[in-house]
């Protein structure tokens, strides 16, 4: 599927959808579709959820850890920064390539139906719009049933993370539910296979580079390469992080194994070579650069 450049896997075998999910394609199990649905005639109308579709589950682990207040007061606390890139991201990216500029002539319709609501929905739409896409329809229902808005946009498909909220739509529309990659580690770890780029310069980017350096040793390291990230890179100006990012692929492209690419280290593992690494290109770009944090 990776090499016909497959932007999305639909199908009843949920063996077949995690597979394809795991490979990092945009995959969804279908449910049998409404004995009768009014679709628009004349465009191609897709709707999406939020969290764990179009954005990563970072939002529902917050959720699932501290409840609503948490979530809401996480959100506050981040609605300047982009959400990370979901495993629907880049079919949304695809469709949006294919958008007319006028909506009304426009062949692809796309909306976002999510639970987020008011703090929550302005980390959504600035993410959106960093990603440079055209959502034609924002609903932002917190809680409110998704049903009855599926209908009035009459939607060719919709995708959910949640079988309880796909079973529901599937009375309505056709609805295929979202697989996330079964390579996810732990709370707070995103899998490589999720990584796009659709957010440039941010942590996903940082660690699909540090999967290149390591491999197979990735997996056991992402969690403490994505607190480097934190601590090192998050809050750097964005051009520095830009240099430092192109650098760093450069030189995982350049020279992907062997002595070539390490870095002296007292310890002859993977993930110290590459840490010391990053630590000393890091000082390099810090120093070309006056200041080193956002405002």
């Amino acid at each position: 599927m990776q090499a016909f450049n497959v932007k999305l896997f639909l199908s009843k075998s949920a063996a077949d959808v995690q597979a394809a999910a795991n490979q990092g394609i945009a995959a969804s199990l279908i449910y049998s579709p409404p004995s009768e649905v009014e679709t628009a005639p004349t465009q191609i109308r897709v709707a999406f959820d939020g969290d764990s579709v179009l954005f990563s589950d970072e939002a529902q682990r917050i959720f699932d850890k501290g409840g609503l207040s948490a979530f809401q007061e996480y959100e506050r606390a981040n609605a300047r920064k982009e959400l990370p890139a979901g495993p629907f991201a880049p079919l949304l990216q695809f469709l949006a390539e294919n958008q007319k500029s006028d909506p009304k002539k426009s062949p692809v319709r796309v909306a976002l139906i999510t639970d987020r609501n008011s703090p929550a929905h302005e980390r959504a739409i600035r993410t959106l719009r960093s990603w440079n896409v055209r959502i034609d329809e924002a609903h932002f229902l917190g809680g409110v049933a998704k049903p009855d808005f599926l209908t009035a946009f009459r939607a060719h498909i919709f995708f959910d993370d949640k079988e309880e909220y796909c079973k529901a739509a599937s009375t309505r529309v056709p609805t295929g539910q979202v697989f996330m990659p079964e390579q996810v580690l732990a709370p707070g770890e995103i899998t490589v296979s999720l990584r796009t780029s659709d957010t440039p310069f941010g942590e996903s980017q940082f660690l699909v580079v540090c999967s290149k350096y390591l491999g197979r040793d990735f997996n056991p390291a992402e969690a403490d390469l994505s607190r480097w990230f934190q601590l090192n890179l998050a809050d750097l100006k964005d051009d520095i992080r830009k240099d430092f990012l192109e650098e760093l692929e450069v030189s995982a492209v350049g020279t992907p194994r062997g002595k070539q690419r390490r870095s002296v280290s007292a310890k002859d593992q993977p993930k110290e070579k590459l840490k010391v690494f990053l630590d000393r290109l890091l000082a390099k770009h810090k120093s070309r650069n006056s200041g080193s944090s956002n405002d």
